[in-house]
């Protein structure tokens, strides 16, 4: 009825669900996302035989299909087996030591570029790949024929080469050119169909001081690290760089699935959340101006909403107990639901065996030099170690590379 009236111009604005949106033709801004369960009283189970059809209907992919093109409905199911999970329990395990780059785990792939273009290689930034074919190479052997656009010169190029290595997650290889003899494969496209985008979402807000750390949760033992959880809309929330009296920094919210809608309402304020000085005491202002010229690029890149920022410190007064929090003087935040990437992760169907999708994503056509690489068609989803591991399998079982030996082995 919501939609409707809005529809027949009798009201300007509404709270509704998606697919009546759809329904009509209406724009929608996702505000919060309601989940759904269905609960089934353990006697019935054998008492009601046809809900066993039931079961049948709602995990198949045509039901699934169906929902979602109602829009507003997200049948996602995470299906993670034991086999590719319990690596989970070890990592977490109590004993479990952890180390970290101190530089920031960033300069993992940032030290692999540099190592690759000492030997020869090039990276290429501001440039997207739009096709990836087999195809002649000049010299009369079969190779991979790639287009690749320079979006910065806005032009483009083809490439040849002798092999091409994918290391893009389902979406991003969805937005290439579905043709060829990988990419225009039925079978391939079934394999790349095997998993499912997760919406993943990061706030990071700065404090002129880490106020978290005069609280106790443990008599003695004040918070300066380490991880809570919560409810509320940020559900996570990690304390790191807590030095007392001095700047600090918060991962105020780290969400996946049915969290992010809630942000994403936020996300549409115009008005960004940049270097805001003005509320702070004048030796933490003074300091923090000082220092705007050795300031990371990307908090000017991804400058978080203000009503966004306002609802994150709220949200964080809620969890701690507190009501005089100090305003936060910056704030960014990403989210990985859209193009290129599709979602933050990507977990496994229901009823996929991962490990023969795994191995067979590493060279998906027999007679063609392309492989996929990357956490989406891992044993390790989610995790920089998924992404390694298959770049392992065909650097070792493609190209004969030695296996790298675990260190202290």
């Amino acid at each position: 009825e919501v939609a409707r009236a809005i529809a027949n111009h009798q009201a300007d604005v509404g709270i509704g669900i998606r697919s009546a949106a759809q329904l009509f033709g209406l724009d929608f801004v996702p505000l919060q996302a309601a989940r759904y369960d269905l609960v089934v009283p353990k006697a019935y189970l054998k008492s009601h035989p046809t809900l066993a059809n039931l079961f049948d209907t709602i995990v198949s992919r045509s039901f699934r299909a169906e929902i979602n093109a109602l829009g507003g409905y997200d049948t996602t199911q995470l299906n993670w087996n034991a086999a590719d999970t319990i690596v989970l329990n070890s990592d977490f395990a109590k004993g479990v030591t952890y180390h970290r780059v101190k530089p920031g785990y960033e300069q993992v792939p940032i030290q692999l570029a540099g190592q690759f273009v000492k030997n020869g290689g090039k990276v290429l930034l501001q440039h997207r790949v739009s096709s990836v074919e087999t195809g002649t190479l000049p010299d009369g052997t079969t190779g991979v024929v790639l287009v690749v656009d320079d979006l910065k010169a806005r032009q483009t190029t083809t490439v040849y080469a002798r092999s091409a290595i994918l290391a893009l997650p389902r979406r991003s290889i969805e937005l290439l050119e579905a043709k060829g003899a990988v990419l225009g494969d039925d079978t391939f496209r079934a394999l790349l169909g095997s998993v499912t985008p997760i919406p993943l979402f990061k706030a990071f807000v700065a404090y002129h001081e880490p106020w978290w750390a005069a609280l106790e949760v443990v008599p003695g033992q004040p918070i300066i690290d380490g991880r809570s959880v919560t409810d509320l809309p940020l559900r996570q929330v990690y304390y790191w760089s807590t030095v007392l009296k001095k700047r600090s920094m918060l991962l105020a919210t780290y969400d996946d699935t049915d969290d992010v809608g809630f942000w994403q309402g936020l996300a549409v304020d115009p008005i960004l959340y940049g270097v805001e000085t003005g509320h702070l005491p004048d030796a933490a202002r003074d300091a923090i101006e000082a220092a705007a010229g050795d300031t990371d690029e990307r908090w000017k890149t991804w400058k978080a909403p203000a009503a966004m920022v306002a609802e994150i410190h709220r949200q964080l007064q809620i969890m701690h107990g507190v009501t005089d929090a100090p305003q936060p003087y910056a704030a960014i935040f990403h989210d990985w639901h859209g193009d290129p990437f599709g979602g933050g992760v990507n977990f496994w169907n229901i009823g996929v065996k991962s490990w023969e999708v795994m191995a067979k994503m590493v060279k998906p056509v027999a007679a063609a030099p392309v492989h996929v690489v990357g956490e989406a068609y891992s044993d390790a989803q989610g995790w920089v170690e998924g992404a390694l591991r298959t770049a392992e399998l065909v650097l070792t079982g493609q190209y004969g590379l030695p296996v790298v030996p675990p260190a202290g082995a």
